[in-house]
């Protein structure tokens, strides 16, 4: 793993998993988490995880985000 901070980080181990979406939709019993980028227009470009569609447009149609769609489903 390479890091930025002069290796001070510690890979403790993967903390869950979690499935991916199939042609964009999450299975039944699941719900979509849906990833933005910032792009760096407010300082340090980032993402950001939502499971709420109507926040990912606002951010995405309004805020000038990037939507990437959905990146992974959780469990309901």
């Amino acid at each position: 793993m390479r890091t930025e901070n002069g290796g001070n980080w510690t890979y403790e181990k993967v903390a869950f998993y979690l499935p991916q979406p199939v042609a964009g939709a999450c299975a039944a019993g699941s719900v979509p988490i849906y990833r933005m980028f910032n792009n760096g227009q407010t300082g340090a470009p980032n993402h950001r995880f939502t499971t709420s569609f109507a926040t990912y447009q606002e951010f995405t149609s309004m805020r000038g985000w990037a939507g990437e769609g959905v990146a992974f489903c959780a469990p309901q």
